[in-house]
C-alpha cells in the first residue's frame, strides 16, 4: 500500500484547474498551478520562459533535487515533502545553479519573490484545492424537473455544470455510503465491464477511472491492466467504497472470499449473479442518489490532501538492494583507484636528488623488520627458560654433577670442581682411568689422509655407529644442563659411588642409561629417571654430530 501523497487532486489536471493553498492559513498561495508529473514535462521545466506570473507555480514530482541550467529567470524553490511538508526553501535562485532536499517528494517552482510575498517557511504545510467550475463540464444537463422545449426566438434554456465523480473522489472526500450503496455501484460496475469486448479480456480499471453519472451509471475512462482477475478487483472495489466491519456477514465473507489470490468464482457475471441475493430495488436511483450527495457536499470544506489508497494495483515487485550497485559505490572505487594509480607513479618517479621517498621507505621497512626479529627471539628465549624452570628444572638451587668416567684419547680427564649448596666447594675426589678397551661392537676407527692444499671433508658416518672413549679423533660430548640430586658426602670414595653408562645421541639427549655397578642400592636406580633429563653437546667426528657411549658416577646423598 502506497503513502498518500498532497499531490492527489492535480492529478489528471491541467493548467488553472487547481490552486495550492496554505493548508493552515488557508491562504492561497498560487492560483494557478500547472502539473509535471511525467518524464517530458520534468526535464522541460520553466526552459525557455522569459518571465513567470506571480500566481503561477510549477509542480515537478517525484524530484528532490532541480537545477537551473539553461534558465533566463531567477526562480523561488520550495521543496515539498510526500505529506505536503515544506522541507527547505531557496529564494532567488540564479542560472546555472544547483538546489535539492533529501526528504522531499516534489518542488514547486515559482516567480522570483514569492517566498517572500506568502510568508513560506519550513516546517508549514501546503494542500492542493479545486477551483469550482475550472474545467469543461463532462456533460450538460438540464435542471431535474424541468421539461419544456425551448421555443424559436426565446433564450436557451439556462444549464449547469455538474463535475464527474470518481470512486477517488468519493473515498477522498469521505463521502458516506451504505453498504447497498455500494453494491449497487458495483453492480454497475459489473454491467459496464461485462458490456466490453472482448468479452474473453474483461478489465477493470483504477478508482481514478470509475466515473458516476448523474442517470445513475458508471463508465469507465480506461480498459484497466491486464493479467489481474477482474472479480478479485471488483471485490476490491467493494471493500474500498463500504468499510469490511459494516457489510453483513454474508456478503462479508462473499468479498473477503474472491480477494483472496485464488478467488472461489470464476467469472465477473458469476459474481454479479451472486450480489443480485443483497442489491435492492431501483439501482440505478440509489447511483443516482450517492452522485447527488457529493456534488452537495461543500466546495469549500477541507479536502483529504490523500489520495485513496491504490487497492486495485498490484503490489510492485520486491527488489534486493545491490549496494554495490550503487552510483556513489562505483564513483568512490574509481576516485578509489585514480589515488592508488597517482601513488604508484609518484613512487615509482625518478628523483634527481637520489630518490629520497623509496630510500626512506626502505629503511623504515628494515627497522621494522629488524625489530620483529628481536621481539620474536625475545619471546623464544622467555619460552625456553620458562618450560626449563616449569618441565625440567628442580626446585632450589642448581645441583653439581660429577663426571669421572670420560677418559679422552689425550689422558685421563681433567678435574672438575663440585659446588655444593649454599657455594660451598666439595672436597676433592682423585680422579681415576678407565681401561681404554674398545666396547663390545665398537668399529675400529680408519683413519683420513689429508690432500695438501684440498679441504678434507668429515668421515662419513653410517646410521646407527655409536663411538665411545676407544675411538680416536672423537670430541666426547659436554654437559651442559645437569639434573641431579645433591653432591657426594665429604670423604666419600670414587669406588663406592654407582658407576651407570649413557648413551648420548647426536642432538645431545640422553638415549638410554643403565647402572651397571652391582650390588648398589634401590636410591642409585631411582636417579636413572632424572638422568635421562640431562643435556649434552654432542661428540662430534670431524665436525659431525655422533651417538656417543660413556660412564659416569653419581654422587649419593
Amino acid at each position: 500500500m502506497s503513502t498518500p501523497t498532497f499531490l492527489g487532486p492535480l492529478i489528471g489536471k491541467g493548467v488553472g484547474q487547481c490552486e495550492l493553498v496554505n493548508a493552515e492559513r488557508g491562504s492561497v498561495l498560487a492560483s494557478q498551478v500547472e502539473p509535471a508529473f511525467d518524464s517530458t514535462t520534468r526535464k522541460k521545466g520553466l526552459l525557455g520562459r522569459d518571465s513567470i506570473p506571480d500566481d503561477y507555480a510549477l509542480i515537478i514530482a517525484p524530484c528532490s533535487a532541480v537545477h537551473t541550467f539553461g534558465m533566463r529567470t531567477p526562480l523561488d524553490l520550495v521543496f515539498v515533502a510526500k505529506n505536503g511538508t515544506i522541507t527547505k526553501t531557496c529564494r532567488g535562485v540564479q542560472p546555472w545553479r544547483m538546489a535539492g532536499s533529501m526528504r522531499a517528494h516534489a518542488v514547486v517552482e515559482a516567480a522570483p519573490g514569492f517566498i517572500d510575498r506568502h510568508e513560506i517557511v519550513p516546517g508549514e504545510m501546503v494542500a492542493l484545492r479545486e477551483i469550482p467550475n475550472s474545467q469543461p463540464p463532462m456533460e450538460a444537463m438540464p435542471i431535474p424537473g424541468s421539461t419544456h422545449r425551448a421555443e424559436p426566438g426565446a433564450a436557451p434554456a439556462r444549464r449547469t455544470t455538474r463535475r464527474r465523480v470518481t470512486l477517488a473522489d468519493l473515498i477522498a472526500r469521505k463521502t458516506p455510503l451504505a453498504w447497498f450503496e455500494a453494491v449497487a455501484v458495483v453492480q454497475e460496475l459489473c454491467e459496464t465491464v461485462l458490456a466490453r469486448e472482448p468479452a474473453d479480456d474483461l478489465r477493470v480499471p483504477e478508482l481514478k477511472h470509475i466515473v458516476l453519472t448523474a442517470e445513475g451509471n458508471v463508465t469507465l475512462l480506461s480498459e484497466g491492466p491486464s493479467g489481474h482477475s477482474p472479480v478479485q478487483r471488483a471485490g476490491l472495489v467493494l471493500l474500498a467504497l463500504t468499510p469490511e466491519e459494516q457489510l453483513p456477514m454474508q456478503l462479508r465473507l462473499l468479498a473477503l472470499e474472491e480477494v483472496s489470490p485464488r478467488p472461489k468464482l470464476s467469472s465477473l457475471k458469476d459474481l454479479h449473479r451472486e450480489l443480485e441475493f443483497f442489491e435492492r430495488p431501483d439501482r440505478q436511483s440509489i447511483v443516482r442518489e450517492v452522485y447527488e450527495r457529493f456534488q452537495l457536499q461543500s466546495s469549500a470544506a477541507a479536502v483529504e490532501s490523500a489520495v485513496p489508497a491504490p487497492l486495485l494495483e498490484p503490489p510492485p515487485p520486491k527488489r534486493h538492494h545491490r549496494w554495490w550497485k550503487g552510483r556513489s559505490v562505483w564513483v568512490g572505487s574509481m576516485i578509489l583507484l585514480l589515488g592508488l594509480a597517482a601513488a604508484a607513479l609518484v613512487w615509482a618517479w625518478p628523483r634527481p636528488e637520489g630518490q629520497w621517498l623509496r630510500t626512506n621507505a626502505s629503511q623504515l621497512t628494515q627497522a621494522s623488520l629488524d625489530a620483529g626479529r628481536k621481539a620474536a627471539q625475545a619471546v623464544r628465549n622467555e619460552m625456553k627458560s620458562a618450560q626449563w624452570q616449569l618441565g625440567s628444572r628442580p626446585r632450589g638451587p642448581e645441583p653439581s654433577v660429577l663426571v669421572l668416567a670420560d677418559s679422552g684419547p689425550s689422558g685421563p680427564p681433567a678435574r672438575q670442581d663440585i659446588t655444593l649448596e649454599g657455594g660451598v666447594p666439595a672436597p676433592a675426589v682423585p680422579p681415576f682411568e678407565l681401561p681404554k678397551t674398545p666396547l663390545s661392537g665398537a668399529p675400529e676407527p680408519v683413519p683420513a689422509q689429508a690432500v695438501p692444499g684440498v679441504e678434507t671433508p668429515g668421515p662419513a658416518v653410517e646410521p646407527g655407529t655409536v663411538f665411545s672413549a676407544a675411538n680416536s679423533g672423537v670430541v666426547p660430548p659436554r654437559l651442559i644442563r645437569p639434573s641431579s640430586t645433591r653432591a657426594p658426602q665429604p670423604g666419600t670414595a670414587v669406588a663406592a659411588l654407582p658407576e651407570v653408562e649413557l648413551l648420548v645421541s647426536a642432538s645431545g639427549e640422553v638415549e638410554s642409561v643403565k647402572l651397571v655397578s652391582p650390588g648398589q642400592a634401590t636410591q642409585p636406580g631411582m636417579q636413572l629417571s632424572a638422568i635421562k633429563a640431562w643435556r649434552y653437546e654432542p661428540a662430534t667426528l670431524g665436525g659431525q654430530p655422533v651417538r656417543y657411549r660413556l660412564r659416569a658416577r653419581l654422587p649419593l646423598q
